[in-house]
């Protein structure tokens, strides 16, 4: 569900909570942010599996791909008015126009359109930041990577909290004092100087459960949650992820269908269980109150419980 109301959620904050570090924040993150539109008209992804290339000219594979690799039904500005406030990201290089898009197994909308949705959605809601995570990057050489960066820093500008900010123990009083809202998690292995103008030296850390079975899921999350973070942020993947033999089971399914069967077990949990949590993602986040289940841990006593037991 989608109020109105979560689109100011982080600047509407009691004044105790700004004061806290964003790593001990409740933040609702979206799994796979750009999975929303998916092209089945143009080539397969370079993140697609080679049995999937394989298959993918025959009739009716590209429908099946779309419908199992869409992940999200709102667009960058509709999950922002929502309350997300974390983007995973993957990108990768099209080489039939050589532009950036974000992907999932197919190509989905261009990266431009994540940085400008952003950048209009924070010069109209001050009090916001959002945590951007490159985390995974597909036939993209350096210079792909220069010009992304190049993009970052020319679009957010000094919105950014860059490698000079202690980000781990930024807060969102600080960051509004400092003029920053943006905050950029770029994990890709190359070389370039703009990296150090636009991302974090903070860690992000995404343990992922990989299992299609919902009651796996939430044992995963409950042993991994239990133990000490060895980062400075953590994401909490409540996600279910298909494999070969999932769909081929289900030829007519979807990862919408899969994704159902896990709600009732997780949000039962992110209310009730006292452990520390910081990102929290998932598919379809607009559905079974999933972003409402994440900020209500921001409430007071949910607050104590989590400084207490963290």
């Amino acid at each position: 569900m989608v109020s109105p109301s979560t689109a100011d959620w982080m600047g509407n904050l009691p004044e105790r909570l700004r004061q806290l570090p964003l790593s001990q924040i409740n933040i609702p993150g979206s799994h796979d942010t750009g999975s929303f539109r998916l092209d089945i008209n143009g080539p397969v992804a370079p993140d697609a599996s080679t049995a999937v290339r394989l298959i993918s000219c025959l009739p009716g594979v590209k429908k099946i791909m779309k419908d199992w690799g869409i992940t999200q039904s709102l667009d960058f500005k509709q999950q922002l008015e929502a309350g997300v406030r974390y983007f995973d990201l993957r990108v990768a290089r099209n080489s039939n126009d050589q532009k950036l898009y974000l992907v999932h197994t197919l190509y989905g909308p261009m990266i431009e359109e994540v940085l400008t949705t952003v950048d209009t959605f924070l010069t109209e809601h001050s009090g916001e930041a959002i945590l951007l995570d490159f985390n995974h990057f597909y036939s993209m050489e350096d210079e792909d990577h220069k010009f992304l960066l190049a993009r970052l820093l020319s679009v957010f500008g000094a919105r950014l909290c860059d490698v000079h900010y202690a980000v781990a123990d930024m807060t969102l009083e600080k960051m509004a004092s400092h003029g920053k809202q943006v905050i950029v998690f770029y994990q890709g292995e190359f070389s370039a100087p703009e990296k150090w103008t636009v991302a974090t030296r903070a860690s992000i850390r995404s343990p992922w459960p990989n299992t299609t079975d919902p009651a796996e899921c939430l044992e995963y999350l409950k042993n991994t949650f239990a133990r000490p973070w060895a980062s400075d942020f953590i994401v909490c993947q409540g996600v279910l992820t298909p494999t070969v033999g999932t769909i081929l089971a289900d030829l007519c399914g979807s990862l919408h269908k899969l994704n159902s069967k896990l709600s009732p077990l997780l949000l039962p949990w992110l209310s009730g269980t006292t452990l520390r949590l910081n990102v929290v993602i998932s598919d379809f986040v607009d559905e079974a109150d999933f972003i409402g289940t994440v900020l209500q841990r921001n409430g007071e006593d949910q607050s104590n419980q989590q400084l207490i037991h963290g």
